[in-house]
Parts: C-alpha cells; sequence; structure tokens
C-alpha cells in the first residue's frame, strides 16, 4: 500500500540553518520516542491534565489558555520557537488522551513539504509502513501547479501520514491548512477512555 519513502542524498550541499535546526528537532524528538512511546518533549502523553501541564510549564512552555478538559501552550524546542501544544482530556478523569502540536508556520509548498517528508521518514524507520496513507489534492488543484499552497489554506489538500497501534501509541502527522506541520499523539488506552466517558455523558444527557 505505501512504499517507503527513500532517504535523500545531497552531495556538495552546506546545510542551511533550517535544515541544522530541523534536524536537531527530529534528533530530539526520537530520543524522545526511544525512550517512552507516549512522551513529547519529555512528558508523557496520559497523565493529569494540569499535572501534565505543569511539567511543561516547568520546561518553560507557556499556558495560553486553560480549561478543564483543554490546555494550549506556547513554548520552543530545538531551536523552534512559538511551536503551539495542544492537551485534551477525558470529560470526567481529566486523563491527557492526546497532545497536538503545531510546528510554526511556513509560507511555501516546498518547505512544509520537506518538513512532512522528513517526519515521515523518522517515523517510518522507528514504526515501519504507517497505517494510512492519505495524499492528494482537490479539484482543480493538483501538486506541482504552482497553487499548492492556495490549496492547503482552503482546505483543498489531505496530506497525512497515520500509525495506528504503536504500543499504546497512535500518530499522525500532517500538514495543516494553517501551512503548519502537525504532529498528533494519542494515548491509545485513554482515547478508550474519553470515548466511554463521552458516551456515558451524553447518555445521561439524553436519556433522562
Amino acid at each position: 500500500m505505501f512504499a517507503l519513502i527513500n532517504h535523500k542524498i545531497f552531495l556538495n550541499i552546506k546545510p542551511t540553518n533550517a535544515m541544522k535546526t530541523l534536524a536537531l528537532f527530529m534528533l530530539m524528538l526520537t530520543a524522545t520516542l526511544t525512550a517512552t512511546a507516549q512522551q513529547f518533549d519529555g512528558v508523557t502523553v496520559g497523565g493529569d491534565i494540569s499535572a501534565t501541564a505543569a511539567k511543561y510549564k516547568a520546561k518553560g512552555w507557556r499556558a495560553v489558555k486553560t480549561e478543564s478538559d483543554y490546555v494550549f501552550l506556547k513554548g520552543a524546542i530545538a531551536g523552534y520557537t512559538d511551536v503551539e501544544l495542544m492537551l485534551f482530556s477525558t470529560p470526567k478523569t481529566k486523563k491527557v488522551f492526546k497532545a497536538v502540536v503545531y510546528l510554526p508556520k511556513v509560507s511555501k509548498w516546498s518547505t512544509i513539504k520537506g518538513q512532512y517528508d522528513d517526519f515521515v521518514e523518522l517515523m517510518a524507520n522507528k514504526y515501519g509502513e504507517p497505517t494510512t496513507v492519505s495524499e492528494s489534492f482537490k479539484q482543480p488543484y493538483y501538486e506541482g501547479d504552482g497553487y499548492e499552497e492556495s490549496a492547503e489554506r482552503n482546505e483543498k489538500v489531505t496530506w497525512r501520514c497515520i500509525w495506528i497501534g504503536q504500543g499504546n501509541l497512535n500518530l499522525i502527522v500532517e500538514i495543516s491548512e494553517y501551512m503548519q506541520l502537525k504532529l498528533v499523539y494519542e494515548n491509545d488506552e485513554n482515547v478508550n477512555l474519553f470515548l466511554k466517558e463521552r458516551s456515558s455523558s451524553l447518555t445521561n444527557k439524553f436519556s433522562k
């Protein structure tokens, strides 16, 4: 279904600062994933949302918005500033079931496509072929037409790889409509807990 992306070998090319920054970020991400399959920036995706947010704050992340089951933070990692981190929790037990990370916005499709390819290759090397691959443009757009950025902003692009069942972790690498690379970490056990608690809440609300 999916062929792993070939390693790109560039000879006699001096690395740019952006390339060095991405390489450092990927190195740190690899170390994090190797240590524990449910961590981002050294913090486990799965604990109590207040305690998890506090750990990020202790590492320098700044809370932008806090709700009972949602925390939005901004911080820096591996040379990237203004990285956005969103934590989502189960409605009753307040356990983090998902963390969504957005890297800073870029302006060119070639830049974000390069980031995407690098992260997909990183994950594929660790976890194997993705469970699902969706990479397509909707008419009238197509890759190579010179209007890829407009297509992305108009939500006419689906560019996503998903890994399901990596231990207790589900992963998504995606290009968002905001021209940001989006990484999603789901704690599988807590996703099931979220669905169970949400179902119970809806049942209580509509069956009485």
